[in-house]
This record gives C-alpha cells, sequence and structure tokens, in this order.
C-alpha cells in the first residue's frame, strides 16, 4: 500500500511539473497557416508583424540549434501573449525574440513552481502553527497593496492593465490577491510538514533565487514575513531587537523626503525599493522585519534539527547544479530563457562561456563576486566539516568539490579565494600545539619579507593615501573650475585637496561625506607612528581595487545627520543613487561593500550595533570554530561586496551569524 503511494505521490508530481513547464509555453490559437522557421534577419518583419501567434514550443522545434538568437521576457504582453513570440528584433548582430510574460500570470505561475520546490524537501516531524492562516494572509495581502501602491511607477511599466482601486470587478487586484491567498495557504500546509528540515535545504536558494519576473518582490520574502507574523502572533520574537527596529523606522520614516522618482532595480529587484515615498518605505521596512523574524523562528525550531553532513551535501550539489545549468544555458537560448524565468533569476544567465571584466564569468549569478565567494563558501564548509568535524567525503561529493573548485576558478573572485585559503590557514593554526604556533609564526614573519622584497608594491603611501579621495572629486560634479598650474593640472591631479577646502562648501557642490572625509584628511593633526584614518582607509582600497568604486560611494553619498546616523531604511537606496547628482549617474553603480550598503541603510549608529553584536557572539563562541571560521569569511567578504543585497546571501548571513546556536556534534 506505501509502495502504491509513493507510485501515485510520483506521478501526480511528473503530471504536475509538465504542467507548470510545458502548458504555459504551448497555448497556440492563430488562425494563420503559417508555421515558425527558421529565424533569420530575413524574417524579423514577419514576426513582427504577426505577434502573439506562435508559442515558445514551436519555435524551439524549429530553433534548438539556432546561436543567433537571444530569447528574452516581453514583460509588459497581454495574458493571451503570454509564451508567444511578441516581436524579433535585431540587435549588436544578435536577433532578439521577445517572449510574451504577464505580471498576474508570473506571480501565480512562479509561485506554483517555487511551491512544487518546496514540497520535495523531505518531511520531518510535524510542526503546528497555533494560529489558523487566515489573519496573516491578509496582512501580507494589504502589505502586498501598500507595496503596489508605494512602488506604483514601476508597476505601470510592466503592465497595460494597473488598477489599485478596491472594487469587485477590479481583477487585476483580484488575481494578485488570489494568488498570494493561494500561495500562501498552500505554503502553510506544506511547512507544518518540514519547518524542522528546511535549515538544511537553504544552499537551494542559491539555485532557486525566488525572484519574480515582473515584480519587484521575492518569493522568499512572502513566505518569510507570513512565519514572521505567525512568531508575533505567538509571543517568539526578540523585544529587544523590535524596539531598537521600531526607534530606527521612526526616525527614517519621519525624516522620509518623498519624492516621485523610480530605481531601476536591475539585478537587484526583489530585494530593493524602486521608489521613494512613505507607501513604499513602509513596505520595505515592514517586510524586511518580518522577514528577519521568520528566519529566526525557524532557526530557533531547528536547534536540534542542523545535519551538517546533509547540508554539506546540499551546497556541493547546489555549486554543481549552478555550475552545469550556467554552462548550458550560455550555450542555448532556450535553456538560458526557461533557467531565467523558473528559477526566478535576479538577471538572465551569463550568455557567453567566456569571462568577461578580468576573465569572471557569473553563470547564473547576479555577479561574478556573489558567485564566487558562494563556490568558496561551500568549498570552506565542505573541508571544515570534513577534516575537523571528521565526517568523510564520499567520491562522488569529491567530485562535487571539484565542479565547485572550477566555478571558483571561472568567477575568478581572488578576493573569496584569498579569505577562503586565510580561514582554512587560521582553522588549522589554532589546532596545533603551542610550538608548532611559534615556528609558523616564524615562517609567515620570513616569507612575507620575501614577498615584498620579490613583489615590490609600485606605488608610493603617499599616492595610495589620496586615491579614495581622488576618485570620489573625478567622480564629482565640483561647481567651481579650478585653476591649473604651468602644465594645467588642478588641485585634483596635484592631489592637494587643501585647496579645495579654501572654496565654501556651497559653491564647491561635492557631498557631504565627501567633504567631511577630504577635512579629516587635510585638517587632523597626525599622531606619531599613526596614520590618518582617511589615508589608511584609501591605502587599504588601492590594493583590493576598491578606491573607485568607493571613491563614487563618497561622491554620491550625500546624507544629513538623521540619515548618517540612523540611515535611509532598509532597502531605501534610491536618495543616496539619485539624491546627489555626480558625474556617475546611468546603470547601477553600487558601493561595492555590504558595509556601505547597511550604512546607507541604518547609518552609523545601527552598523555599529551590528558590529558590537557580531564581535559579542564572535568572543563567547570563541572555541566554536566552525561558526567562527564561517561567519569570519562573510565578513571578510562582504566589506568588499554587495552581496547582502540578495535574498540568499542575507538569508545566509543570518543562518551562519546564529550557527552558534545549533545543536552540533
Amino acid at each position: 500500500m506505501s509502495k502504491l503511494f509513493v507510485h501515485k505521490t510520483l506521478i501526480f508530481r511528473l503530471f504536475f511539473l509538465s504542467l507548470l513547464f510545458i502548458v504555459p509555453w504551448t497555448f497556440q490559437f492563430n488562425e494563420t497557416d503559417s508555421k515558425v522557421g527558421f529565424i533569420t534577419e530575413e524574417s524579423v518583419g514577419f514576426y513582427q508583424t504577426n505577434t502573439c501567434e506562435f508559442s515558445l514550443y514551436q519555435t524551439v522545434q524549429e530553433n534548438i540549434i539556432n546561436r543567433n538568437i537571444d530569447i528574452l521576457p516581453d514583460r509588459n504582453s497581454s495574458v493571451n501573449c503570454f509564451g508567444k513570440i511578441n516581436g524579433v528584433d535585431l540587435q549588436t548582430n544578435k536577433l532578439k525574440v521577445y517572449i510574451g510574460t504577464n505580471l498576474n500570470v508570473d506571480f501565480l505561475l512562479q509561485s506554483l513552481f517555487f511551491l512544487f520546490c518546496l514540497s520535495l524537501i523531505p518531511k520531518s516531524n510535524d510542526y503546528r502553527f497555533k494560529y489558523p492562516p487566515h489573519f496573516s494572509i491578509f496582512i501580507v495581502s494589504m502589505l502586498i497593496y501598500v507595496h503596489l501602491v508605494g512602488e506604483q511607477l514601476h508597476y505601470e511599466y510592466f503592465t497595460k492593465v494597473f488598477d489599485l482601486e478596491l472594487k469587485y470587478n477590479n481583477f487585476f487586484l483580484l488575481s494578485i490577491f488570489s494568488t498570494v491567498f493561494l500561495t500562501l495557504y498552500i505554503f502553510k500546509d506544506l511547512v507544518e510538514k518540514r519547518l524542522h528540515n528546511l535549515i538544511n535545504f537553504i544552499p537551494f536558494m542559491f539555485l532557486f533565487i525566488g525572484a519574480f519576473n515582473s515584480l519587484n518582490l521575492n518569493f522568499y520574502m512572502l513566505i518569510l514575513s507570513f512565519i514572521g507574523i505567525n512568531a508575533i502572533l505567538e509571543n517568539k520574537y526578540s523585544k529587544k531587537f523590535t524596539f531598537i527596529f521600531i526607534i530606527f523606522s521612526l526616525l527614517q520614516v519621519y525624516n522620509l523626503d518623498s519624492r516621485n522618482t523610480l530605481f531601476d532595480v536591475d539585478k537587484l529587484k526583489g530585494f530593493i525599493n524602486s521608489s521613494q515615498n512613505t507607501y513604499s518605505q513602509l513596505f520595505w521596512t515592514i517586510i524586511y522585519f518580518l522577514t528577519i523574524v521568520g528566519v529566526i523562528y525557524i532557526i530557533e525550531n531547528s536547534k536540534n534539527s542542523l545535519n551538517l553532513k546533509l547540508l554539506r551535501k546540499n551546497f556541493l550539489f547546489v555549486g554543481t547544479t549552478i555550475t552545469v545549468i550556467g554552462v548550458v544555458s550560455a550555450v542555448n537560448p532556450f535553456v538560458n530563457f526557461i533557467s531565467y524565468y523558473y528559477l526566478g533569476l535576479n538577471k538572465a544567465g551569463i550568455k557567453t562561456l567566456d569571462g568577461v571584466a578580468g576573465n569572471t564569468w557569473r553563470g547564473l549569478g547576479p555577479s561574478a563576486e556573489a558567485l564566487g565567494e558562494f563556490y568558496a563558501f561551500t568549498i570552506l564548509l565542505s573541508l571544515l566539516v570534513t577534516f575537523f568535524k571528521k565526517i568523510t567525503l564520499t567520491k562522488i561529493e569529491l567530485f562535487l568539490l571539484f565542479v565547485n573548485l572550477y566555478g571558483l576558478y571561472k568567477a575568478n573572485n581572488i578576493a573569496a579565494l584569498i579569505s577562503l585559503v586565510f580561514i582554512l590557514f587560521l582553522y588549522s593554526f589554532l589546532q596545533v600545539n603551542y610550538n608548532t604556533k611559534k615556528k609558523i609564526f616564524v615562517f609567515l614573519i620570513i616569507s612575507s619579507i620575501l614577498l615584498f622584497n620579490f613583489f615590490p608594491i609600485n606605488y608610493s603611501y603617499t599616492f595610495s593615501s589620496k586615491a579614495l579621495l581622488k576618485e570620489a572629486y573625478n567622480a564629482s560634479e565640483i561647481g567651481v573650475n579650478l585653476p591649473g598650474d604651468q602644465n594645467s593640472d588642478d588641485a585634483i591631479d596635484n592631489l592637494n585637496f587643501g585647496e579645495i577646502l579654501s572654496y565654501s562648501k556651497d559653491t564647491l557642490n561635492i557631498s557631504n561625506s565627501l567633504y567631511y572625509f577630504t577635512n579629516i584628511y587635510t585638517n587632523t593633526k597626525d599622531i606619531k607612528y599613526l596614520p590618518n584614518t582617511v589615508g589608511l582607509i584609501s591605502a587599504i582600497s588601492l590594493p583590493i581595487n576598491r578606491s573607485e568604486k568607493w571613491g563614487v560611494f563618497l561622491a554620491k553619498y550625500n546624507p544629513d545627520k538623521i540619515n548618517l546616523n540612523f540611515g535611509y531604511g532598509p532597502q531605501q537606496i534610491t536618495e543616496y543613487y539619485l539624491g546627489h547628482q555626480t558625474k556617475v549617474n546611468t546603470g547601477l553603480v553600487l558601493p561595492h561593500s555590504s558595509l556601505l550598503d547597511y550604512l546607507i541603510f541604518y547609518g552609523v549608529f545601527g552598523v555599529l550595533l551590528i558590529l558590537i553584536m557580531l564581535i559579542r557572539n564572535l568572543w563567547i563562541n570563541k572555541d566554536n570554530y566552525l561558526y567562527v571560521s564561517l561567519l569570519i569569511f562573510l565578513l571578510l567578504n562582504f566589506v568588499k561586496s554587495d552581496s547582502l543585497l540578495y535574498v540568499s546571501s542575507f538569508v545566509l548571513f543570518l543562518f551562519i551569524g546564529n550557527l552558534y546556536k545549533f545543536a552540533i556534534d
């Protein structure tokens, strides 16, 4: 009887999966006798005329080996045009084939697929929420409505039927609310049977990213906020954290400079605010808080459920799968489109096997930097669990480990590689006896001296200490004409920033942060044997290739006192990006540091509170080498990457930050 049940379940899952994968892309209502042919430049006009006639399935049949096309989503198509060719254009020697997608259909279809993936997680001991789901679903639905109101400019571009009027025949909203209700109601049933096992399947968040095609939302934020509401109802949340969060939020909302602006979220889709108004800020503040509460709720209920062997296997499997799908999608446009849509990627996978920007290959990741960090973390976790928890790698896992090493090589994230080696060395160093430690320490000193002799630094401290300010001024729209010398070099060229301070700040039109840093560097009295603070930061930024990026940050970051101390609010990057005009105002130019991202979000006080909490936990749990090693690895990489702007990295950070709570043998 049990075998029969298993077979029926498998058949049902395969049938449901086929419905999700095949049916939406095979509908055809055309009355023409024409058929899809091999798409070439000569046929562009035909497809521009005959829109919404031919399905993606028909296109695949005739163009499976056509390497001269790109398949892209046309996000503002009607429901009738979903899954069909809605135009073909020739751009940069590539034929862009646009497949119709629709906001309402995307929301339903992708949600059902993500729920199907969750259903594949093995069941654990049943867990029951104390309260019925209806209230939590209602709250999430209202939050979605506030989100749509706040980011109206974003959504008006993606749907021609966008309508926020609360009336019974508003099918746009009815569809959204129905999808929320269906998704969360099914999720409630799924998660109650798997809550204690979710923690072991966190790695799959890096494969199934959860970003919706047409919505600035992420599937994981919806389900985690649902859990967060239940945690509050059950009184299982931190009162101290909530109190501090409310204080910060009130100050941020009070100080909000509401504007009718639109920020192109690009690869940050689903986890960043696209607008700057009270409604959008309220949504992101509440959803961010509920997401954290939801993750902590899962952690607190899974303290005895963490299986390091299973977790390691899942990380290795996910890393390998990302590599394989990334390679296949790079050479096949149909796989590229399907993987983007069903994996919920922030942006479509890279369309080439060749690297860009110094041989960095991002595969399915939003950036090569974030992908490299994931591979390095996977390798670090695998080795730590193997050598120090004595859980031997199987032959299959060893093969998967080498695939992840290949992925790290392709991503070319040198910082992640160096931090990986450093943490492994540090962890090994702590395990040996005192005499061995002394020998290793002497060896490191001698090796460092030799390295400096063989690989001398080709720039002076004087230059490196000013490089950050130079890049910042190069990116600024300075309001005065700086006089040049006999060589036509001005104060910026000569690194004479004191001369710039002779002008009034209002005349200079530079950001508050740049003016402040320049003043510290120029007017602070030097202490013997101690470097200038700004000079030290600049000297560090140069060898790690962050002078230009952090210089742009200084040029753009223009907070008042409240924003400086308490931030603009969670996921609020619009004011930073658009509030102070610089020479860098096109494209998505990020601070390239999660530390700076959170300075924008929560200000100096917020960042200090986070750092104090992390340092305190590290000190208290300093003998928990697994926790310390993994957390330090993440912190080192977050200093120079924006990874915390992605949901998967954010949840991983929360998990590792609370790893000391788990019962690990």
